[in-house]
């Protein structure tokens, strides 16, 4: 019999959906499957990602609208021999599973949600970080045109998303944060030139890394709902602050220091986006303290701090924000803003 398993499920859908006619459907049009299966979300509470267990092997289910852009881009990723989980179904008959949902393959690895990665030796350390650091610049090297798929233009990124956060943080009547007010008035007038966009995964961080079971090395990149054509520095820099947050404690409440990052063997900031810019043909990395004031004031105001998801309080959503935007008007003062 088939069975939703430890699904804490915040949508529900579990619920709802009949197994039995997605088995059938899986049946037919996924060569070997075989059932009964068990569905449990990927990560807790996940909202969109599940594990799709049968006798015989696993799956991973994406459902949630829109989810056609990110097959495209995973299924032209994968067919470059960019590492990315294979795509194997996309499905959108919304009654299976109350929305368009695709299949790709589960990958055997291993994932660390914590960028200091506890557990591991330093020359380990070492090599991950220099693999996940190849993995961007050779996402950032592909040529859009080289994927075949309409993805826009890309032109004029950072502004448009500027301009998306500066709405989203007005929208949300919050007042009385003084520095998320200056980089909004700031940060539109003093953006970085326009670069020749690029694919982007909008949301590359070290969590949504699959690595080896035994060697530091890359096997999946996920999670890439937010991928498009955009400015790969944004990218690059968005990928940079691991480090603000491992600088400012934000792992197990303590903040390194150059030293620590030497014992661990983890790079440092200026070393890493260093080997970063080499990869990608710069000798460094442009309007670095810009890039950092806007995805910090971006992560603020559009990625739900300012107006909260489920499961985060108001409170605890405007704690959050005072950080934040502080560190984003000291990285705009950097930048010369005054």
């Amino acid at each position: 019999m088939s069975e939703v398993k430890d699904a804490v499920d915040p949508t529900g859908w579990l619920l709802d959906v009949d197994l039995s006619q997605f088995e059938t459907y899986l049946g037919r049009t996924l060569p070997g499957f075989r059932g009964p299966v068990t569905i449990h979300p990927a990560r807790a509470e996940s909202l969109s990602t599940f594990i799709v267990s049968t006798p015989d092997t696993r799956f991973v289910m994406r459902r949630a609208a829109g989810l056609e852009r990110e097959f495209r881009i995973v299924a032209a990723l994968h067919q470059k021999g960019f590492p990315v989980p294979r795509p194997l179904l996309y499905c959108d008959h919304e009654k299976l599973t109350g929305t368009v949902f695709y299949m790709s393959e589960f990958v055997e690895g291993r994932s660390f949600e914590d960028p200091a990665l506890p557990g591991l030796g330093n020359e380990e350390r070492a090599r991950i970080y220099d693999d996940v650091n190849a993995t961007l610049a050779r996402l950032h090297a592909i040529e859009p045109r080289v994927l075949a798929i309409d993805l826009g233009t890309g032109r004029n990124y950072v502004a448009e998303q500027v301009d998306r956060a500066i709405v989203r943080y007005k929208a949300s009547g919050v007042t009385g944060f003084a520095d998320m007010d200056r980089v909004a008035a700031w940060l539109p007038g003093h953006l970085p030139p326009d670069r020749p966009p690029r694919l982007i995964h909008g949301d590359f961080r070290i969590d949504n890394v699959i690595f080896d079971t035994t060697e530091p090395k890359v096997i999946a990149v996920i999670d890439w709902h937010q991928a498009g054509l955009g400015d790969p520095i944004a990218d690059a820099v968005y990928h940079f602050m691991a480090w603000i947050k491992l600088g400012a404690g934000g792992v197990g409440g303590r903040a390194f220091t150059q030293n620590d990052f030497a014992e661990l063997g983890i790079p440092t900031l200026e070393a890493y986006a260093g080997e970063y810019a080499k990869r990608v043909g710069l000798k460094t990395i442009p309007n670095f303290e810009t890039y950092f004031a806007y995805n910090l004031f971006r992560m603020a105001a559009l990625q739900g701090i300012v107006v909260p998801q489920p499961g985060v309080s108001k409170g605890r959503a405007l704690a959050a924000l005072a950080p934040l935007s502080a560190m984003a008007w000291a990285f705009a003062r950097r930048a010369g803003a005054t």
